[in-house]
């Protein structure tokens, strides 16, 4: 139903009203997770809780990967209609060096690519991701958190949830998934 609706009427960005759901739509993926899973533009997921001001501070949380840039830009143009800043989160691995690499080249690459624009950078640790974005919006007062998505199949998902699905269920700011 909502590819249907979403190819017929192109839309820029889908707003979803986010819920809490039980064990069993964890494990298998509620309707939210499925229109994430499968959008072609970005979801933006407004808790319950959550509260409907513009957002003033930003985070991008990064793992580095290759559709981080096209997001990037998207979200610079967000962020200037807001006149928002933004802090880059870097996802750290348990190998560091490689991390350290990955992090490095990325604020190289995004200091290219956004000349004009002055960037926070800060990292967190991938095992203790959901409580370190939690800490990170209580201590930078961030108003709006986004990221790439990771698409899961059913058995990563019953296995281990995403990182998208664990980060949407631990906080209580709107989360733009692109």
């Amino acid at each position: 139903m909502q590819n249907k609706y979403a190819n017929k009427n192109k839309p820029n960005i889908l707003l979803l009203r986010y819920e809490e759901y039980g064990f069993l739509e964890k494990i298998l993926g509620d309707a939210n997770t499925e229109i994430l899973n499968n959008a072609k533009v970005p979801v933006w997921i407004i808790p319950e809780e959550s509260s409907l001001s513009i957002p003033g501070k930003i985070a991008y949380i990064t793992d580095h990967r290759q559709g981080d840039i096209d997001a990037l830009k998207k979200l610079v143009l967000l962020s200037e209609i807001f006149n928002a800043s933004i802090h880059f989160v870097h996802v750290m691995d348990k190998d560091v060096f490689e991390s350290r690499i990955k992090k490095e080249g990325f604020i190289n690459i995004v200091n290219e690519e956004f000349v004009d624009n002055n960037f926070n950078h800060l990292e967190i640790k991938r095992n203790k991701m959901t409580r370190a974005v939690q800490d990170l919006i209580r201590e930078k007062d961030i108003n709006l958190l986004t990221m790439r998505n990771e698409s899961e199949n059913f058995l990563n998902r019953y296995f281990t949830r995403s990182s998208v699905e664990k980060i949407i269920d631990s906080v209580k700011i709107s989360l733009v998934i692109y």
